[in-house]
């Protein structure tokens, strides 16, 4: 690199930019951009977010949650199983629990949190339901979805869970 004072300058492929946070910390960062222009956008992005936050519209919890629920569901689903092992959790209930997301997820086409909805799960229990799956397999079903969206919900990945208040299936009725 070129020596400019205290400084020693590397010539870079795409942009770099700094600003300061709401709590007046600096941050440095690649914006990935090799145009002037896009850079310029991006950290007028970056400016934006801080001062929403800074004004009380968008707290640091809403900005984390925004972050996190447009992320694959399989990154939430691994980290979400990393915290049932975690927890002592039996490596066949975290199975069990995989087993029963994806089944859903795949059955639903939810790629990641944000498109976890009440109604999609309503109607998959009810197309299950008329499919002969038993109430206990169902309700192994929701449980597992809505245990993930729990602790999405408490590792601010979510700001609420879609799926609370919805019945579980009556296992006796259904033996």
């Amino acid at each position: 690199g070129e020596v400019a004072g205290n400084r020693v300058c590397i010539e870079s492929l795409t942009y770099w930019a700094r600003w300061k946070d709401a709590d007046g910390r600096l941050h440095r960062a690649d914006t990935e951009c090799r145009d002037e222009s896009n850079a310029r956008r991006w950290l007028s992005d970056r400016i934006g977010e801080v001062e929403r936050e800074r004004l009380g519209i968008v707290t640091p919890a809403d900005r984390r949650v925004a972050g996190h629920s447009k992320a694959k569901l399989s990154e939430h689903l691994d980290a979400f199983i990393d915290s049932m092992a975690a927890s002592g959790r039996a490596e066949c209930h975290r199975k069990t629990t995989r087993r029963c997301i994806e089944r859903v997820a795949e059955a639903k086409a939810w790629r990641c949190l944000a498109d976890f909805d009440r109604s999609g799960m309503e109607g998959w229990l009810a197309e299950r339901a008329r499919s002969g799956a038993s109430a206990r397999s169902r309700n192994a079903h929701l449980v597992a979805i809505r245990s993930l969206l729990n602790w999405a919900v408490r590792v601010d990945r979510l700001r609420i869970n879609q799926l609370i208040g919805i019945p579980h299936a009556s296992e006796r009725a259904d033996r």
